[in-house]
């Protein structure tokens, strides 16, 4: 019975869905779109100051057996 009752609200409020579900593309789209100026010197600026390959030294420090090499050729438990 709750199945059933649960369907009835979801086709009676179908509509609703469809418009909650286009605002949250608009806003989604429009904070992306108006985040991105500011976003993108950042970025390029990290990237020049070497930051996502100080992030990748300091997990690999963390976890030395972890590499994108390990992840590709995975072998359970360390097994050659």
């Amino acid at each position: 019975m709750a199945f059933k009752n649960a369907l009835k609200m979801l086709i009676s409020k179908f509509g609703l869905m469809w418009v909650i579900l286009l605002y949250l593309l608009i806003t989604t789209v429009l904070v992306f779109s108006l985040s991105l100026p500011f976003a993108v010197p950042l970025v390029r600026t990290f990237g020049a100051a070497g930051v996502g390959k100080l992030i990748s030294e300091f997990f690999a420090s963390f976890f030395p057996a972890v590499s994108t090499y390990g992840l590709i050729n995975f072998t359970p438990f360390g097994r050659q």
